[in-house]
């Protein structure tokens, strides 16, 4: 909980440090799981074992999400209450970026909530669940402003309801658009 004096590090939640904001400290030192292994095996006929047929496209493994909790203890004399129902409203049913506060290089983005909250008179712990992407953005400006809205154009088009349209850069924002708005009639269109 406490080291050399100081809490252990805590999390930047979409830009909210969690020992700042809700005086929240980690009742451990955070990590976050590395993601999923993706395999797909298949059985064999009249052979030991089977296929497993996950990088025979690419050459390279796959992963799925990320997924694990993190519980923290309340600083006594805190309205526990008004902490918890602020870090639910926060949290529920939105994505956001995550950061270790003692590693700020790395990023990851997902989604969080607040999965368990127990209560004595004299302390009460809050357990967050994450389901993080597999992959991290790194913080290093390694990532430039095209690299970012390309990437967002991508996740836009992955969607299975997008097919078909088409992507506009506007504003340098990525946005889907259907074919037939980005054209007034009589337009001349080459190809």
């Amino acid at each position: 909980m406490f080291f050399n004096g100081r809490p252990l590090p805590g999390l930047i939640i979409s830009g909210k440090n969690t020992y700042t904001e809700w005086d929240m400290i980690p009742t451990s030192r955070l990590h976050i799981k590395p993601p999923e292994v993706k395999t797909a095996y298949i059985d064999l006929p009249g052979a030991d074992g089977g296929l497993d047929y996950t990088e025979i496209l690419t050459g390279t493994p796959h992963y799925g999400y990320r997924k694990g909790s993190w519980e923290f203890f309340l600083i006594p004399g805190e309205n526990w209450s008004e902490v918890y129902n602020s870090l639910v409203d926060y949290l529920h049913g939105r994505a956001h970026t995550v950061k270790l506060e003692d590693d700020q290089e790395r990023t990851y983005t997902g989604r969080l909530q607040v999965s368990d909250w127990k209560s004595s008179a004299n302390n009460s712990t809050i357990t967050i669940d994450y389901i993080l992407d597999p992959n991290t953005v790194e913080s290093g400006g390694s990532e430039t402003e095209e690299e970012r809205i390309l990437k967002e154009a991508a996740k836009l088009l992955r969607l299975s309801e997008n097919q078909g349209k088409v992507i506009n850069l506007v504003n340098d924002e990525a946005v889907l658009a259907l074919p037939e708005t980005l054209f007034e009639d009589g337009d001349d269109i080459a190809y």
